[in-house]
């Protein structure tokens, strides 16, 4: 079997009057990676421009880091994006999904955590390093945290700093998933996991009001959130109940489906979810700016598929449940 390295290449360009080892030299605009999709626009987009097609063949492999020892058997299936913030490189990596961070400049291991979870974890359907995890700046008097969830689906939240557990998160730092569904599960064989990054990157994304609705990404509602608008038209749907308009007119409405997807409001359960975990206010905050006052703005026979208020003060509370 062919066997991947988790290798992260620090490259140096010589001679190109690139900052050498040990040299800290001013951080550009851009030079981080905070969230799974580098941004909370999820661009995916890095304005870094040292390296370019004239200089691209005097690269030199600066570091790596060999991933083999984290787990029983090294990993085969190496899907992560690693997150960068403050010159600390933040991953998951290896066939127990241990989290490591690691010196930018250099590749050194600054910290590592590893959960055995023994026959739960080899018998979860979502195994290996998985496809990352979320940093959290903090808030308040609470420190910046990863945030990231286990093959035995345990959420785990890690002081940044130390990779300590996070105590006031969960019970010690961990909330079991399996625990807090909302239908029995058997802790050890139940067939749940998960590969993804955790949510709050996601409520991230909502916060700068961009949203994946029905397979599209970064579907941009306005600032606050226009709940007639179907973005990918332009069009603009009647102040009015739907019962009065021709929903089946795209000229009218454009897609309705996007509307209406938006106007289901599932996305407040990720805001609560995101609260509940990190007791951020931004995405209580959140909650109120795009609902309570549209709601005022838009009544419930003229906002189109709209709920009672307190449906949608149900969603929150089902966020924080789950």
């Amino acid at each position: 079997m062919r066997r991947f390295l988790l290798a992260f290449l620090a490259v140096t360009l010589v001679p190109a009057g690139v900052a050498l080892r040990g040299q800290q030299p001013s951080k550009p605009k851009g030079a981080e990676w905070p969230t799974y999709g580098g941004d909370l626009a999820s661009t995916r987009y890095s304005p870094l421009d040292q390296i370019t097609k004239d200089n691209f063949k005097t690269l030199e492999v600066a570091w790596r880091f060999k991933s083999d020892a984290l787990g029983p058997r090294p990993e085969f299936n190496f899907q992560a994006t690693p997150l960068m913030v403050n010159g600390v490189v933040y991953t998951v990596a290896g066939t127990r999904r241990a989290v490591v961070a690691l010196d930018a400049a250099t590749g050194e291991m600054l910290w590592m955590h590893s959960e055995n979870e023994g026959k739960r974890g080899e018998a979860a359907p979502r195994q290996l390093s998985g496809r990352g995890l979320s940093y959290w700046p903090g808030s308040g008097g609470d420190g910046p945290r990863v945030v990231y969830v286990t093959p035995g689906y345990q959420m785990i939240a890690l002081d940044a700093k130390t990779g300590q557990l996070a105590s006031g998160f969960g019970r010690k730092g961990i909330v079991d998933l399996k625990e807090e569904d909302d239908q029995p599960i058997d802790l050890e064989k139940g067939e749940m996991g998960l590969h993804a990054t955790p949510i709050i990157a996601k409520a991230n994304r909502m916060l700068a009001g961009k949203f994946d609705l029905l397979g599209l990404r970064d579907l941009s509602f306005g600032d606050p959130i226009d709940w007639h608008l179907e973005p990918m038209s332009g069009k603009r749907a009647p102040r009015a109940h739907w019962s009065r308009l021709n929903y089946l007119d795209p000229a009218i409405i454009g897609d309705k489906k996007i509307v209406w997807e938006l106007n289901r409001q599932q996305h407040f359960a990720t805001l609560g979810q995101a609260f509940w975990l990190t007791g951020d206010e931004r995405y209580a905050q959140a909650f109120v700016a795009q609902h309570l006052q549209t709601y005022v703005d838009y009544p419930p026979r003229q906002k189109p598929g709209s709920f009672s208020l307190d449906q949608v003060l149900s969603k929150l509370q089902e966020g924080a449940r789950q």
